[in-house]
């Protein structure tokens, strides 16, 4: 540590009080011998980050693996649903790490995710990925809104007829008749 110090003095030296101004400087210098081992502490605690954040990068980089197969299915599920020869645009809610992205990348189509999560968003960056991070409702997406159908009539409410029955067939849930 390095500092410096100065000051004024104002002492009467002689019987009829007049001011005599005294100066004074001085520089120190100093440094710890011993810290009680914090300095090592601390450079382990930081390459034990180091490790942990690598092992986080790794895991990421496994699950965009795994999701990158299975994304690969649903975007051949939805190429399906498409016109032919259709380039659509995908805003994908909670993208995670990117495997729909990466789907999406392969076959050509423009694809942005949405994630609130700053360590997967920002792995998401890394790779290439659009992605926003933020929540569906604040996200700066606009998307087609389609028309919406006419609802359909609701239907009458069973009435208990006078043996007991509310007028439904009985079923189980694997849809056969008890």
């Amino acid at each position: 540590m390095l500092s410096a110090t100065a000051r004024t003095d104002w002492s009467p030296s002689s019987p009829d009080w007049d001011q005599e101004p005294t100066w004074s400087a001085g520089l120190t210098l100093s440094w710890n011998l011993f810290d009680g081992g914090r300095a090592s502490a601390d450079i382990r605690i930081a390459r034990a980050n180091v490790q942990s954040s690598i092992a986080q990068r790794d895991a990421l980089l496994v699950s965009l693996t795994s999701q990158l197969e299975l994304s690969r299915g649903k975007a051949e599920r939805l190429r399906r649903l498409l016109p032919v020869g259709a380039t659509p645009r995908i805003a994908e809610v909670g993208s995670f790490v990117g495997g729909f992205l990466a789907a999406a990348r392969e076959r050509g189509w423009s694809a942005v995710g949405i994630d609130p999560g700053e360590e997967v968003g920002e792995f998401c960056r890394e790779k290439g990925f659009a992605v926003l991070q933020t929540t569906a409702p604040e996200a700066p997406v606009e998307a087609p809104v389609a028309e919406e159908p006419e609802p359909e009539p609701k239907p009458e409410e069973p009435s208990q007829n006078g043996d007991g029955d509310w007028g439904y067939t009985p079923m189980s849930q694997w849809g056969i008749d008890e």
